[in-house]
């Protein structure tokens, strides 16, 4: 068997590159019981509407629906990764912005945030 390498088109790819931070991440988890029809993606939509500069992950890390935490509603679990490539990110500027989007998810969904 040949391999005509002539007939092979090769893609170009435009790859961007991006230094590491020098800088340690943080991350923060927080629970929330909301209504049963709202999707992960609106939770994660509304975070980085609120902070695209250092929010840089954010995942489901758990889902729960269950009688003791209502009829028609769920916990998400969501875990939240921060990182700034020029300095340390503090633990109060990290709290501040999980309080605002604690206050973003009470506002716009009803959401309830589960203690510890």
């Amino acid at each position: 068997m040949n391999l005509d390498l002539d007939k092979i088109k090769l893609k170009s790819f435009n790859n961007k590159f991006e230094e590491l931070s020098k800088f340690p991440s943080s991350r923060r988890d927080l629970s929330i019981i909301l209504d049963d029809h709202i999707k992960f993606e609106d939770i994660k939509t509304i975070a980085y509407s609120l902070e695209s500069k250092i929010l840089k992950d954010v995942n489901l890390f758990d889902e729960f629906k269950g009688n003791n935490i209502g009829d028609k509603k769920k916990s998400f679990a969501v875990s939240f990764t921060f990182n700034d490539s020029k300095k340390t990110l503090t633990d109060k500027i990290i709290d501040k912005v999980i309080t605002k989007f604690a206050d973003a998810f009470k506002a716009e969904f009803g959401a309830i945030i589960r203690d510890k």
